[in-house]
């Protein structure tokens, strides 16, 4: 840089991005590492039941510790990568994963099992963020929502690998192989966002901002944005219906339809697969039409609909269709919702917070709706209850995201 002088002035060293493909790349490493490591566990669940002889009440607590601890530290979480940078936050959340998954390899009981999941999940939520971050940070506004989509492509990619790999692992080799895999996943995940994230620099910033390492802000400052807890609200609705249909989706089509789990849980896969290809799609969509509440609100109306009707299917074939509609139009929210994130927060430097807060509202959901939606299916006598609630819920997101005030 020359000074007014002419005189050429010294410059601190600058790793910048080569391109917008390697930090969506980058981001996509850390979101399929976190999803993955949540998703192992669902197709072993009958194995450590019966090796560990524990319940299926306990089994199902194994997996809701992470979203018990996902509540306490998803806030702390975003504040933790604007103190030490992204850079730092993310190998510290992939390595403690690790940890956790070794620790449920090595632990002999199950309570000691309990605590290698929440050692894990507290670690996965804080890698969720950190992705998340990395997009909304260093992404371009108009390509936001399409590399947001990619990282919503995660979680069904993530679904459907744990479905069809960790089931056949668990079998051949024994439960503990599962979280082995993943052990050795988050390990390999880390080294490469170790190599890959070399950069200290955002270059079209004005003043120096550590890529990697983003200034801290005051944290209170962000609880005063009423259009972030419109999100939140939204994100936590959206994804509770989603638990549901992983959850219950499977088991209400075994009772509908008088297949076997294999088969149920094989169609309940047609909206997840779908759900890969609409996220990458609707993202680019989004940016191309400049426009993310319509998308928005429009998603959650259809996915309603869906939910009312499909109880009152009961043949084979509508029930697919409208499957494959569901997870065509669930597709559609999250690439739109987070890229409005950055839009919504004024000053870059809270978007870690920003993310941690609706990070909070989901682990939220993901603790309160399976809990409600039990009762509900007590209640009623009939898993049709949960389609409603998910219907519910949808409308909820419709309602709050008509408020919104970004375009």
């Amino acid at each position: 840089m020359q000074t007014g002088d002419g005189i050429q002035a010294a410059e601190p060293r600058r790793l910048y991005i080569p391109s917008v493909a390697l930090s969506i790349l980058v981001a996509a490493l850390v979101s399929f590492a976190c999803n993955l490591d949540k998703f192992i566990y669902p197709p072993i669940i009958p194995l450590i039941v019966r090796d560990v002889h524990i319940s299926f009440a306990q089994a199902g607590f194994l997996m809701g510790v992470i979203g018990i601890v996902g509540i306490f530290v998803a806030i702390p979480g975003g504040i933790l990568i604007s103190r030490i940078g992204i850079r730092n936050s993310g190998l510290l959340g992939l390595l403690v994963t690790a940890i956790g998954s070794l620790m449920i390899v090595v632990v002999p009981n199950y309570w000691l099992m309990v605590v290698g999941r929440g050692i894990a999940g507290s670690a996965e939520r804080l890698v969720q963020i950190v992705g998340l971050t990395i997009i909304g940070v260093f992404i371009p506004r108009e390509r936001n929502a399409f590399a947001q989509g990619i990282l919503a492509a995660m979680i069904p990619i993530s679904v459907a690998m744990s479905g069809s790999t960790m089931g056949f692992f668990g079998n051949v080799y024994g439960w503990r192989s599962v979280f082995t895999v993943s052990m050795i996943t988050q390990v390999v995940i880390a080294i490469l966002f170790y190599v890959l994230f070399l950069h200290t620099e955002k270059p079209e910033q004005k003043a120096p901002q550590a890529f990697g390492q983003v200034p801290s802000s005051k944290p209170e400052s962000i609880w005063a944005n009423g259009e972030v807890w419109k999100l939140t609200i939204i994100w936590g609705c959206f994804q509770g219906g989603s638990f549901i249909i992983a959850t219950w989706f499977p088991t209400y089509l075994k009772e509908t339809l008088k297949v076997n789990i294999g088969v149920a849980a094989l169609m309940a896969s047609i909206g997840w697969w779908v759900a890969i290809i609409g996220s990458i799609l609707i993202g680019w969509l989004s940016d191309l039409s400049g426009k993310r509440k319509i998308w928005i609100v429009g998603s959650s109306i259809a996915v309603a609909v869906c939910g009312f009707v499909l109880p009152l299917s009961s043949t084979a074939a509508p029930i697919l269709v409208l499957i494959a509609l569901a997870g065509l139009f669930a597709s559609v929210l999250p690439p739109a919702l987070m890229a409005m994130v950055p839009e919504v927060v004024k000053d870059k430097r809270q978007i870690p917070q920003a993310f941690g807060i609706l990070s909070a509202g989901l682990s939220l959901a993901l603790f309160i709706v399976p809990t409600l939606a039990g009762w509900l299916r007590d209640m009623s006598g009939a898993f049709r209850s949960t389609l409603y609630l998910m219907a519910c819920l949808s409308i909820v997101c419709a309602i709050v995201g008509l408020t919104l005030k970004s375009r």
